[in-house]
C-alpha cells in the first residue's frame, strides 16, 4: 500500500483513521497482571471466602490470581486447545451483567481470564462457570498444552499438532491430579511454571 499511495499519503489516511477510531471507540489498554497464582502468594481465607468446596480449593489455587488492585482478582478459565462452543461463550458473557466491573481476556495459552472480580464475588463466579462445565482446573500447566492449528487448516502445517495436543489431554488426564498437600506422588509445585507447546511447522506458532 505505500509503494502504491506513497509514504505521505499513505500517513495521511492512517491518521485521518484514528483519529476517527478515537472519536468513535472505546479503546483501553491497561496492564492486568495475571501471572501471580494465589498457591504462590499464599493467599488464604481471610483474602478469599472460605469454603469446605474441595474442588474450589484445587481450583482457586491454580486459577484465581491476585490482581495489584487490592481486593481484586482474576479468575481463569482453561479451555482445552482454545476451544468453546458458541451457546457456552453467549452465556459467559452474560455473566458481566451478573458481576460488575468485570472484564474479558484472550491470552497467548488459548484461554480466557475474566478480571476485576471482586473478592466476594469469586466464589458465586466459580458456581456459575461450574454449571457452564467452565471450571477446570490446572490452567496453563502440564494438563494444559497449546498448540497451533497444525496441518489441520495451515498450508504450511507438517502435522497435526492439535491432534497430538488432544491426545496429550486424555493421557494426562488418566494421571490422578496431585491434591494440595501432593499425596497422590506429584508435588503440586511441579505444576506450576511447566508447560508444553505443540507446533506444527518450525515456524513454532505455539510459542
Amino acid at each position: 500500500l505505500v509503494e502504491k499511495l506513497g509514504f505521505e499519503e499513505f500517513k495521511k489516511l492512517y491518521k485521518g483513521e484514528l483519529e476517527e477510531l478515537k472519536d468513535t471507540s472505546y479503546i483501553a489498554l491497561r496492564k492486568v497482571d495475571f501471572g501471580i497464582g494465589i498457591s504462590e502468594l499464599g493467599i488464604r481465607s481471610s483474602e478469599l471466602p472460605v469454603s469446605s468446596d474441595e474442588e474450589f480449593e484445587v481450583f482457586k489455587a491454580y486459577n484465581i490470581s491476585l490482581q495489584q488492585q487490592r481486593g481484586y482478582f482474576t479468575v481463569g478459565i482453561r479451555l482445552p486447545l482454545g476451544d468453546i462452543q458458541a451457546e457456552k461463550l453467549i452465556k459467559l458473557a452474560e455473566i458481566a451483567d451478573e458481576f460488575e466491573t468485570t472484564e474479558f481476556r484472550t491470552s497467548q495459552d488459548q484461554n480466557i481470564y475474566i478480571c476485576n472480580v471482586k473478592g466476594n464475588a469469586v466464589y458465586p463466579l466459580y458456581e456459575r462457570l461450574k454449571e457452564l462445565q467452565l471450571a477446570s482446573p490446572y490452567i496453563s500447566t502440564v494438563f494444559d498444552p497449546v498448540a497451533c492449528q497444525g496441518a489441520s487448516t495451515c498450508n504450511l502445517g507438517l502435522c497435526d499438532s492439535k491432534a497430538l495436543a488432544h491426545d496429550l489431554i486424555e493421557l494426562l488426564g488418566t494421571h490422578p491430579y496431585p491434591s494440595k498437600e501432593g499425596k497422590d506422588g506429584l508435588n503440586p509445585e511441579f505444576l506450576n511454571g511447566f508447560n508444553i507447546r505443540i507446533n506444527g511447522c518450525p515456524n513454532a506458532c505455539g510459542h
